[in-house]
């Protein structure tokens, strides 16, 4: 029986400092995070405006040209100048797209690639590792990142 009591006691201290630290770490006041370069995060307060509005330009040209596909590339993989190559992972921003582009399919074409093993097709329309990536098969213009649908139906209208 005094075991039980024990157990039973060392359960509610248990429980109880779970209880005080879910409230410590409710708590605790949070501060706005602002990346400043892919590798760098710091607080608002830490950065000054114009840093805030250079990496608001950044952002802004997420959208990228590179030269245009050969006829040979577009031929070799079967695709036609106005598909939307989707190359995407299995991590959070590729599965946000996901629904976005299945939606999108009803309208535009696209093609869907997660193997980056394809040097070839790679090389043919500048595939690098970037993931979700986006890009118009016959002008090989892009977007990079989790977009919105305004942005990615903007491509796919631009494409081809």
């Amino acid at each position: 029986m005094k075991i039980l009591k024990k157990r039973g006691f060392s359960i509610l201290v248990f429980l109880f400092v779970i209880l005080i630290i879910f409230f410590l770490v409710k708590q605790a006041p949070k501060k706005e995070i602002v990346t400043i370069e892919p590798t760098t995060q710091k607080t608002k307060e830490e950065v000054s405006p114009e840093q805030i509005e250079e990496t608001k330009n950044i952002e802004n040209k997420t959208k990228k040209k590179l030269e245009k596909p050969s006829k040979d590339c577009l031929e070799k993989f079967n695709l036609t100048k106005d598909t939307i190559i989707f190359y995407y992972s299995e991590e959070s921003h590729s599965k946000a797209m996901k629904p976005i582009v299945k939606e999108l399919e009803k309208e535009y074409r696209f093609y869907w690639t997660n193997n980056l093993w394809n040097a070839e097709f790679n090389k043919c329309f500048g595939l690098s590792g970037s993931t979700p990536s986006f890009v118009c098969a016959g002008t090989n213009e892009r977007l990079e990142g989790e977009v919105s649908k305004a942005q990615l139906e903007q491509l796919a209208n631009s494409c081809g």
